[in-house]
């Protein structure tokens, strides 16, 4: 069963698109929904999605911190599936990732990470394959990938790094051999969410030694002729 963590501040038309979304696309027992809100939106929303007549189980957990990170780690505590995926209540998915979800399924248990093609906002198509450099650049946004629960025995979304705490997770547990990509457009990413718009400075401090750490010292002699080169021409 795959686990959808969706945090959600209120419950609003883009929401209501969100699960809708899911509805179409699942059936019961092939997934459960666990949404997470502050405490004053709990009631509301659990009187909104009794009323839908979902086809499958779901949850509104309230969340016990702040950020949308500490909201992810409360959904993952509370989710049971075996599978387990993140959306904003602004993302949505295609019909496609019903068929991403079945590759998923039946994927070599070595496999611990799943990717798809996701499109950023209504032109942009971003690809997830795994590319080496990545994560000198980039991330794989997490509406594009499908993890196995058993990457979080022993690990959290670090709410130390406001916006860029998938990145430093993914950076831990992405590689050639964890990765398994699937070449098609299965979801939709809102262009305007917090990681569009806003800076992580935590994240941008300990890039160099996150970078270093997961990568070696091949990435470290990069940093040191960059700094060099950007001197010289400076």
């Amino acid at each position: 069963m795959l686990s959808v963590v969706i945090p959600v501040l209120e419950y609003d038309s883009l929401f209501l698109r969100c699960i809708s979304s899911f509805a179409a696309t699942f059936g019961k027992n092939e997934l459960e929904l666990v949404i997470v809100a502050p405490f004053n939106q709990v009631e509301k929303l659990c009187v909104k999605l009794d009323s839908f007549a979902l086809p499958f189980d779901y949850s509104v957990v309230q969340e016990t911190g702040s950020g949308i990170y500490s909201a992810m780690n409360d959904g993952i505590t509370s989710s049971r599936g075996e599978f387990l995926a993140f959306f904003g209540q602004d993302d949505f998915i295609l019909p496609a990732y019903i068929d991403f979800f079945e590759k998923v399924l039946g994927a070599n248990r070595l496999k611990t990470v799943f990717s798809c093609d996701i499109l950023m906002g209504q032109y942009r198509l971003e690809r997830s394959k795994f590319k080496r450099s990545k994560f000198l650049t980039g991330n794989y946004c997490h509406q594009a990938i499908i993890y196995r629960r058993s990457l979080f025995v022993s690990r959290a979304f670090d709410i130390k790094y406001k916006i860029m705490a998938d990145k430093v997770f993914n950076m831990s547990v992405i590689n050639k051999k964890s990765l398994l990509y699937f070449p098609v457009t299965c979801a939709y990413f809102s262009a305007d969410g917090a990681s569009s718009v806003q800076s992580d400075p935590m994240f941008k401090k300990d890039f160099k030694t996150l970078l270093v750490e997961h990568y070696g010292r091949h990435v470290k002699f990069l940093f040191w002729f960059r700094d060099i080169v950007f001197k010289h021409n400076g």
